[in-house]
């Protein structure tokens, strides 16, 4: 471990606490729509419970000196250390009523009437990202509008045999577009968060040259956020939301088949797939996980889209039925989701150390001059190599609490209730 580290772990962590209104606020973003918000959240909340930061370390699954970061970055700007977009949210949540976005979807609503209010909803939800991003650079805002895209392409996806074929596969031609350079922006904020966590306890001879590759990202990210504001100004983008506005005008739905006759096929196939795609996931490829992350990702996006059916049809108080779904069918997907996220942020970091390597060494033998010393990002990849590896223990478990008999139970139960 490198001096600096030692001597940054060696430091005794100060008492922790939270006011009122932080902890008002906090909690509220332990359900927040954003997962880097409600990490920190549940950081912030356990200090403040006083637990430490290697056992909250070992609970998330992480390091320590990446909890002692978030601490130490709270400390310096408290409540603004989220982003202003997940704020809103928390304040929103904590005074509005709770009420469904889908709240209309019944078990007897035409699956062309639930695609148009899936639909409809997180279009709104992607409108109301825009806005955020427009308003400000914070990475959370991009975060926000990259998910609403993710999710209205999965809306997309989920119920393509239920809208006009040919309008829907333009509609959804275009969003890919925008989510490739959401993306793009997405992964350098994960990129460039990771390395300051790195940087804090390298030794100070190499974080000039690990600063260099965080100002060479940053660069990256602002071209690419003028970018997305350029896309977002064009013609086509205002063509592509006049188009969104006719296809959610469409009000004919009673030519398909209800929700109570699809719904649980449509589940089955979706655990299915999910059941495919990590059997072996002990030994899968980091390709094979990546694509069992896709598919996780579905079901979780088809229970919440239809969470209100299925809670219907449940002997249960309507509140609690949707508690009971999301506690016992969503969170362990969320969970192996976010894991499966993390190995996946650290191949894509790894990947763009190593094309900012390439192309140093070209511009070097380019100019004819010596090649830039390469240790320090050589050792980060390396770090890099060692995280998946330690990210990847913990797969199984993960994944078990979805293949075990009693999720399928559950699962089976909800599905049956409708």
């Amino acid at each position: 471990m490198p001096r600096s580290a030692t001597l940054f772990f060696a430091v005794e962590t100060p008492a922790f606490s939270l006011a009122d209104n932080e902890r008002f606020l906090i909690t509220a973003l332990l359900d927040d729509s954003s997962s880097r918000a409600r990490r920190r959240a549940r950081i912030l909340l356990d200090s403040a419970d006083g637990k430490d930061p290697a056992h909250i370390a070992r609970a998330l699954n992480t390091r320590t000196r990446s909890i002692r970061h978030t601490l130490a970055r709270f400390d310096e700007k408290r409540l603004n250390a989220f982003s202003f977009a997940a704020l809103r949210r928390a304040q929103t949540a904590g005074t509005a009523p709770n009420v469904s976005p889908q709240e209309g979807i019944g078990a007897n609503s035409t699956m062309r009437e639930a695609a148009r209010l899936v639909i409809k909803e997180q279009y709104f939800k992607l409108n109301q990202a825009e806005e955020d991003v427009r308003a400000t650079r914070d990475s959370e805002a991009v975060h926000d509008m990259r998910v609403a895209s993710r999710r209205l392409n999965s809306a997309f996806r989920l119920f393509r045999s239920y809208l006009a074929a040919k309008r829907a596969r333009r509609l959804r031609k275009d969003l890919e577009e925008l989510r490739d350079v959401l993306g793009h922006i997405r992964n350098l904020d994960v990129l460039i968060g990771d390395l300051d966590v790195y940087r804090s306890s390298a030794v100070e001879r190499d974080q000039f040259r690990l600063g260099e590759l965080a100002a060479a990202w940053q660069a990256d990210r602002t071209a690419g956020h003028g970018k997305l504001v350029q896309y977002l100004d064009s013609a086509r983008a205002a063509e592509w939301k006049t188009r969104m506005g006719i296809l959610l005008e469409d009000d004919n739905a009673s030519s398909s088949p209800r929700v109570i006759e699809v719904l649980p096929a449509l589940v089955w196939q979706e655990y299915g797939t999910v059941r495919a795609c990590g059997s072996n996931v002990r030994d899968a490829t980091l390709e094979q996980l990546h694509a069992l992350r896709i598919s996780i990702k579905r079901l979780r996006y088809t229970l919440e889209f239809f969470r209100e059916p299925l809670a219907q049809g449940m002997r249960l108080p309507f509140d609690e039925a949707k508690t009971r779904i999301t506690e016992s069918l969503i969170k362990p997907l969320v969970a192996l989701q976010d894991q499966l996220g993390a190995i996946q942020d650290a191949v894509v970091a790894g990947q763009a150390l190593t094309d900012f390597l390439g192309a140093q060494a070209d511009t070097a033998k380019a100019q004819g001059e010596a090649a830039p010393d390469f240790r320090p990002i050589a050792a980060y990849h390396s770090f890099l190599q060692a995280r998946i590896s330690e990210l990847r223990m913990d797969v199984p478990a993960k994944w078990a609490a979805i293949a075990e008999a009693r999720y399928r139970r559950r699962l089976a139960q909800a599905v049956a209730s409708i």
